[in-house]
């Protein structure tokens, strides 16, 4: 206390009954409760400068960062579970998922996105995908021997020759497309490696937000893709 007091005559200070102790670590600070509350407030308005610094990102994030493909794959499946008056019901979606989405406003309905799932279904690699139809897969690819495609059993045969009523599906099916109509159907299909399969195809028109008026066409079609051959295993199992 002695020290305490010297303290006192040497600043010239006085305590007063508004004094309040405030222990910093092992050190105890003697404020008035005035001075303390106008403290508290430099240092709420200094923590929250400080969090407002914390949440700006840094230098090198830019929009798109985590998605290579420049898509929110995300908001797709997002819109297309919420769309509304929904034709065809899809049911559960995930991330594993043979997905595409087509540019309309592009000459020949480009694909300009493809899911690794895609890529598992058909043996193509995403460079070999991006920018072309997907009437592509309607055709055994060039790299099988003379045409030939690959059956289940990994013997080669002729690629089976569409039969006018297929056909007219295919151009029913393309027609549906071009109405930006939700539309689903199983076609026959070939992997990179000439295997067939029969591809259900879901096809569901959707916007992105680009501002396009009611009475506009939606830009994009999403594609959702399963060998239907595992289906039937599936109902089977």
């Amino acid at each position: 206390m002695q020290q305490y007091k010297s303290t006192q005559q040497e600043s010239g200070w006085s305590p007063t009954n508004d004094m309040v102790p405030t222990t910093y670590g092992r050190a105890t600070d003697y404020r008035s409760s005035s001075g303390l509350s106008d403290t508290n407030n430099r240092e709420d308005a200094k923590r929250e400068e400080q969090s407002s610094t914390n949440t700006v990102a840094p230098s090198w994030f830019y929009d798109g960062l985590y998605s290579p493909s420049g898509f929110n794959i995300i908001d797709i499946l997002i819109r297309v579970q919420r769309r509304q008056n929904p034709q065809i019901e899809l049911g559960v979606l995930d991330a594993n998922v043979a997905l595409l989405l087509c540019d309309t406003s592009l000459p020949d309905l480009p694909i300009v996105y493809c899911s690794d799932g895609f890529e598992d279904l058909t043996g193509y690699m995403r460079t070999e995908i991006i920018g072309r139809n997907c009437r592509f897969l309607q055709t055994p690819p060039q790299a099988s021997s003379h045409n030939h495609y690959r059956t289940s059993s990994g013997q080669l045969a002729q690629p089976p020759v569409r039969r006018p009523q297929d056909q007219q599906n295919l151009a029913h099916f393309k027609q549906i497309i071009m109405d930006r109509k939700e539309v689903q159907m199983v076609v026959t299909n070939y992997t990179k490696y000439g295997m067939v399969f029969p591809n259900m195809i879901t096809v569901i028109p959707i916007d992105l937000g680009e501002g396009a008026s009611p009475a506009e066409l939606p830009r994009y079609l999403v594609g959702f893709q399963v060998n239907a051959r595992s289906l039937v295993q599936y109902h089977h199992s």
